[in-house]
């Protein structure tokens, strides 16, 4: 149960860019470019401003990690601040959908994010198949997990480490989630970021709970429905789900 939690929590709080390859279509470049955002560039809506105001402590940085400005682990400590911030100061439905629409979503690179998930099976799509697997693929995403916030009002994030390797980062961190006994063991949560060029932000490509890789996790439910009921077969599901999600809220 913690584990379906935290994954519903962290799909949200992360900013996932996916890698692509250098054999990428112009397509795809097309998508991906459209779905960078810089992070001087955000807008935060008067709603969702006004609950990050009163701010108490959710998320801490091992003292012996430098979290400078912009850098993968501001990025990951920056954007969960401001969520849990506002969970914590009782963001309604109206205010959460702002939340993500405004701090969340912008962070995310849903097209490259959508080929990872594809694997081999973005390139049997055409153009046209793509951009709509991408658009219902984020909001899946987005309706899926914009219900559970409210669920970690009181949870705290540690980012014990943090490892640059060129144009890749790693960010560790360990999160303790409410009402967690004094012998619950935190979950180890690693965020995966790339920054593809100079100026462009790190943003993150892949989250794993427990080495439980969320992005291999959807690829392997793709996968499948794509085997028996192809490309259109997937983007019908995923609309269906979508649809449902709506009608839910």
């Amino acid at each position: 149960m913690e584990k379906t939690l935290i994954i519903a929590l962290l799909t949200t709080l992360c900013s996932p860019l996916l890698l692509a390859s250098q054999e990428s279509s112009v397509q795809i470049s097309k998508l991906e470019s459209s779905h960078i955002i810089k992070t001087n560039s955000k807008k935060t809506s008067s709603s969702v401003a006004s609950l990050t105001k009163k701010n108490s402590q959710s998320v801490y940085v091992d003292d012996s990690l430098k979290c400078e400005i912009n850098s993968p682990c501001f990025i990951v400590k920056d954007t969960s601040e401001q969520v849990l911030n506002s969970i914590n100061n009782g963001a309604n439905p109206k205010q959460t959908n702002n939340l993500i629409k405004n701090i969340v979503t912008p962070q995310f690179n849903f097209a490259i994010m959508t080929k990872l998930a594809m694997g081999s099976n973005w390139k049997l799509a055409t153009d046209k198949q793509q951009e709509e697997l991408v658009e219902n693929f984020k909001n899946l995403l987005i309706f899926t997990y914009s219900s559970t916030l409210s669920k970690f009002r009181g949870a705290t994030i540690t980012i014990t480490n943090q490892n640059i390797n060129e144009k890749k980062a790693y960010i560790t961190t360990k999160v303790v989630l409410p009402n967690s006994t004094n012998n619950s063991q935190p979950i180890k949560v690693e965020y995966d970021l790339v920054q593809i060029s100079e100026d462009a932000p790190w943003q993150a490509y892949d989250i794993k709970i427990e080495n439980a890789s969320l992005v291999t996790t959807y690829r392997n439910q793709f996968n499948n429905i794509v085997q028996t009921n192809k490309i259109d077969g997937l983007i019908t599901q995923l609309k269906s789900k979508v649809i449902a999600l709506q009608k839910s809220k």
